[in-house]
């Protein structure tokens, strides 16, 4: 697995990862200077934005065609009202119940790097679509 982060205005990657390292990388999430963590596992890979209060979780799953599915990640309780996460890469937008916090982003990110797959205790909206027009 391989960890890269922002760090202070810089990417900082670590190509070989402990689960302490992804603690430490997410407990610095600010809005302004260290915004993304990201796990990658081969192409797979998760990642947050945000601060430490709230933060958006996406996962990309790829297929052995190279396809991929991509998804926003969130609590199971559902929420229709749209929430925005604040970040130095921009605004974004998601749910309400994918508007998350620390604890959220370190249970999936340690459940993914366990298991190399996204946590069934967390919901998975298909976001697929908009990343296949952007292409």
């Amino acid at each position: 697995m391989r960890l890269r982060f922002d760090y202070h205005g810089g990417e900082k990657t670590l190509n070989t990862v402990v689960a302490s390292e992804i603690d430490d990388a997410l407990k610095e999430l600010n809005s302004s200077t260290n915004s993304y963590v990201i796990l990658e596992s081969g192409n797979d890979y998760i990642q947050c934005a945000g601060s430490t209060d709230h933060l958006t979780l996406e996962a990309r799953i790829y297929n052995l065609d190279g396809s991929f599915k991509h998804y926003v990640i969130g609590r199971k309780d559902t929420s229709k009202v749209w929430h925005t996460i604040e970040c130095k890469v921009g605004p974004i937008r998601v749910l309400g119940h994918e508007d998350l916090s620390i604890e959220d982003a370190k249970s999936v990110f340690s459940y993914f790097y366990k298991n190399n797959e996204i946590s069934p205790d967390y919901n998975k909206r298909n976001a697929t679509k908009y990343y296949l027009q952007k292409s």
